[in-house]
């Protein structure tokens, strides 16, 4: 009997062993064959950088969401970043770069910068872009423009963008700003519902179009615009 119970539990000791040497095994092997050792960065020419002593080393388990994250964290340039596993060993970055929608005009400098304000370039003003005068401070490129004035603008600026070509932006006072396209000039509250604002303004434009004959001031402060030739 008592043979009977040592050879039972022999063989479950035996069994158990094996699991584990099966289960190290396997867990050494797959470290091994997805082991990162090459990263591929596709996207506009725009540089990454990426720290390799603290990234994961296991394409298997790679945390994609966490390393995006700080990745962007990293690199303030960078607009948007797609992980992509390329089994066995490879990891691809997909990386878009943030461009330049405006250049903000202050008194002693300038700077490019994107749609949500980051600053991508200074006193490197682009030609084919609108211009925001505005007396503000200027940080570092991948700073972040807060200023309320300028946010609006840039608001403003993407709005509008797919049916008029807005040159340049100056503020009059606190209360509204001035756009240029042309020779006409459009005049726009600090606060409004700005793709309300942006429809309105298209509206207008189609008709004058139309008729051929644009206006030198169209100012949107009211309910109902005021055209002014």
């Amino acid at each position: 009997m008592r043979t009977i119970k040592v050879r039972h539990i022999g063989k479950r000791l035996l069994f158990f062993c094996i699991v584990i040497l099966v289960g190290i095994s396997a867990y050494v092997l797959l470290v091994n064959i997805f082991t990162i050792d090459a990263i591929e960065v596709q996207g506009d020419g725009i540089g990454v950088d990426v720290n390799q002593q603290k990234l994961p080393k296991n394409l298997l388990f790679f945390p994609i969401a966490k390393i995006t994250k700080q990745i962007l964290l990293d690199n303030p340039l960078v607009e948007s970043l797609t992980i992509q596993k390329k089994y066995p060993r490879v990891l691809i970055l997909k990386v878009k770069a943030r461009s330049g929608v405006a250049n903000v005009v202050a008194s002693t400098m300038s700077a490019v910068v994107d749609a949500s304000g980051v600053i991508i370039g200074i006193d490197r003003p682009k030609d084919d872009i609108p211009t925001i005068e505005h007396n503000i401070f200027i940080g570092t490129i991948g700073s972040h423009i807060t200023d309320e004035y300028i946010l609006t603008a840039l608001t403003f600026i993407e709005k509008v963008k797919s049916f008029v070509k807005i040159q340049k932006i100056t503020n009059v006072n606190s209360d509204y700003l001035q756009a240029v396209f042309d020779k006409t000039d459009i005049l726009f509250p600090q606060k409004t519902d700005m793709s309300k604002l942006a429809d309105t303004l298209q509206t207008l434009l189609s008709g004058f179009r139309i008729k051929g004959t644009m206006p030198s001031t169209i100012d949107l402060r009211y309910d109902k615009p005021v055209v002014t030739y």
